[in-house]
């Protein structure tokens, strides 16, 4: 399906989640087709969707229709299929809607971080002094799912983001940075929740990726992450 359109390729994407979503033996056999198709139409959805694709991680998908389906069942690839195409939709949805403003208040806010600890004093303050739940992905339970399935069903429960981008590794030349899921996961929240719903928090020091370097962020130095609450106040009053 070469020169996919977007109405096309967007109805395709549903078609699929709800062929997966809606069989509750997810070692149905009748899902192998689906999964080998989505395999052979992923470029070509990549290509109409860009944006959105460049920030989903990698799956399994069949190779060929000699991939022994049982095995692959197994592997968790039709989960992570169905874990994908909601993810997208969820982009989507947010992306294309007219209104992306919330309610006063978030009902809970998801909290990003990085290897060091100064994620814990942000969590304190926006419960403690904010009084707004929070949630932290490591805190909850991973009932044998994949990191980015836990990811996109329990962000289904936050209406906010804080994104804390620390420096936690090295590049090649040098250059501190922040880790991977932390850049990940400040796409996925701005496409997911919406540019209003991202709040970043950056580490002094910390080479900030060219995709993201007109993003809008509250400042703190290394080790001083209290300098940065008062901006979060801020951004949180304005919702």
């Amino acid at each position: 399906m070469g020169n996919m359109d977007t109405k096309s390729a967007l109805a395709y994407i549903a078609s699929v989640y709800r062929s997966i979503s809606e069989t509750d033996d997810k070692s149905d056999i009748s899902l192998f087709a689906v999964a080998l198709k989505y395999s052979e139409l992923r470029p070509d959805l990549q290509e109409v969707f860009p944006h959105i694709f460049s920030f989903m991680p990698g799956i399994t998908l069949p190779q060929t229709k000699h991939t022994e389906y049982g095995s692959y069942a197994k592997s968790e690839g039709i989960k992570s299929i169905e874990v994908e195409t909601k993810a997208f939709l969820d982009f989507w949805s947010t992306l294309n809607s007219k209104n992306t403003s919330i309610s006063p208040l978030p009902k809970k806010v998801f909290i990003s971080h990085g290897r060091k600890e100064d994620w814990r004093k942000v969590q304190e303050y926006v419960e403690r002094t904010l009084e707004i739940p929070t949630l932290e992905l490591a805190q909850e339970a991973n009932k044998g799912r994949t990191i980015f399935q836990k990811l996109v069903d329990e962000s289904d429960s936050c209406g906010y983001a804080i994104i804390i981008m620390t420096g936690d590794d090295l590049t090649t030349d040098e250059q501190i940075r922040a880790r991977e899921n932390v850049i990940h996961e400040l796409g996925y929240f701005q496409g997911k929740y919406g540019p209003d719903r991202v709040c970043l928090l950056h580490e002094e020091g910390v080479n900030i990726p060219t995709n993201i370097a007109g993003w809008v962020y509250i400042p703190f130095p290394e080790g001083g992450i209290e300098a940065a609450l008062g901006g979060i106040t801020r951004e949180l009053k304005h919702l």
